[in-house]
């Protein structure tokens, strides 16, 4: 007797015009039919059994169709989801190639050589309440103390020693860290991958030089095209600044440029510029472009951190804009990939200056301090932090609404940083922000289909 065909216990359907897209996210995967298509699936829910869905092929044709030619394009079509794995035979079987559990270790860094800025955007997570205890700053002046090298050089050692693969030196501004470059060095000499971080406005021809011949790509910080709109946000001059640093960098032999973009209110209408400046005019090899979407810490509202926060509407309006002008350029389609968490203590961690950890660089707060990575050493901080155990099981499968959603392993929830400082906790739904994230992960499905 043949085995009944079973559907996935949890599948969702989309519609556009006449075309349905059918999607098992347990097992993460989709596929796009027409009107008959999804009438067979619907018959295969009854009670899985083929007769059902040549019965339906057979009235949706008006019986001008012989008994034959329905059960050939019924059994073409469900051998087609048999093999792609949409539907099973007997029982529900979940793939066992998506990455489910969580990476062994982290193997990215976030390194920050100085909390200390010569800037003040108002959207930045590294606000001067970073900048150490109030004792440590009135000890030194007003200014925190400076973190030594051999701490510096010693975490290096250990990072390299458990694997990580790529360390990015930031703060504050990285630069501003007198062995900034010497950190560099010897991180490439011991393997890992250099990414330095900068807002640019500190770098001379000569430390240009000394940056190309330390690190493997330079991000740069870049928020608008425009003079203004870029300065406006940045302080006065900064835009010439960026430029011109740019410029030294090519000059002495940079051959990867990384743009960062932070969208605010202010530059929102210009961002579809700033891309083609960064892709055409700049030679970038890479370019993001993030919503300030953070609700940072801002008493008083000295840095006027509200007024530059991205609310739902600009965040879609953002979306939208960036979605449309790499439609414009770009033919190509790439299928989503299975997420289902950010990265959030994972792919990444963050160290401060001063060696403490945190599972996130948006997230040094004190209810996410794992450890210290000069006391403890990074291995047992990594081995040993329930801080850090439960941010990299911070899934979207633990959020409520979000864990049934269809796209869930698509969007992940997004940042976890955005949903504690937005909705007062890690594991909450960016209410604000989830529509969008839905309309980009169904629009990726429906791209990855078309054609």
């Amino acid at each position: 007797m043949q085995r009944a065909l079973v559907l996935p216990p949890e599948y969702h359907h989309f519609q556009r015009k006449d075309r349905y897209l059918f999607i098992d996210p347990r097992n993460f995967i989709w596929f796009s039919t027409d009107r008959l298509g999804k009438l067979i699936v619907e018959s295969l829910a009854i009670r899985g059994l083929l007769r059902d869905a040549m019965d339906v092929v057979l009235e949706e044709s008006g019986r001008e169709v012989s008994s034959d030619s329905a059960l050939t394009y019924v059994d073409r079509f469900i051998r087609g989801l048999l093999n792609i794995g949409f539907i099973h035979s007997g029982e529900y079987v979940l793939r066992e190639d998506l990455p489910r559990e969580q990476l062994p270790n982290p193997v990215v860094m976030y390194l920050h050589l100085s909390n200390g800025c010569n800037l003040r955007c108002p959207y930045c997570y590294n606000q001067e309440h970073r900048l150490g205890s109030t004792k440590e700053r009135k000890a030194n002046n007003g200014v925190a103390p400076a973190p030594r090298l051999e701490n510096f050089l010693r975490l290096i050692d250990q990072a390299s020693d458990l694997g990580f693969r790529e360390v990015k030196l930031t703060g504050g501004e990285a630069l501003l860290n007198k062995n900034a470059m010497l950190i560099a060095r010897y991180a490439k000499h011991k393997g890992l991958f250099v990414n330095l971080l900068t807002n640019a406005t500190l770098i001379s021809p000569k430390l240009a030089q000394e940056i190309v011949a330390s690190v493997d790509v330079v991000s740069v910080s870049l928020d608008s095209k425009s003079p203004d709109d870029h300065d406006a946000i940045r302080g006065r001059g900064t835009h010439r600044k960026v430029l011109l640093a740019i410029q030294l960098l090519r000059q002495a032999g940079l051959k990867q440029l990384h743009i960062n973009g932070v969208i605010t209110p202010t530059t929102l209408n210009s961002v579809k510029e700033l891309l083609a400046f960064a892709w055409d005019d700049m030679s970038a090899s890479n370019v993001t472009i993030s919503g300030s979407a953070l609700q940072v810490s801002d008493p008083d509202d000295r840095w006027g951190a509200a007024a530059q926060m991205l609310n739902d509407e600009q965040y879609a309006g953002l979306d939208d804009r960036t979605a449309e002008f790499y439609r414009e350029r770009t033919k190509t389609t790439q299928a989503p990939g299975y997420r289902n968490q950010c990265g959030v203590g994972n792919g990444v961690l963050s160290v401060d200056s001063n060696g403490d950890i945190y599972p996130c660089q948006t997230l040094h707060e004190r209810d996410f301090l794992c450890g210290n990575a000069f006391n403890d050493g990074l291995k047992h901080v990594i081995e040993t932090s329930v801080v850090l155990r439960d941010a990299r099981h911070a899934t979207v499968d633990k959020i409520e609404e979000c864990n049934v959603c269809p796209v869930r392993y698509i969007c992940a929830s997004g940042c976890r940083s955005e949903a504690y400082t937005r909705e007062g906790g890690m594991l909450k739904r960016n209410k604000a922000l989830c529509p969008t994230f839905y309309k980009r992960a169904v629009n990726e499905l429906w791209n990855s289909v078309s054609g």
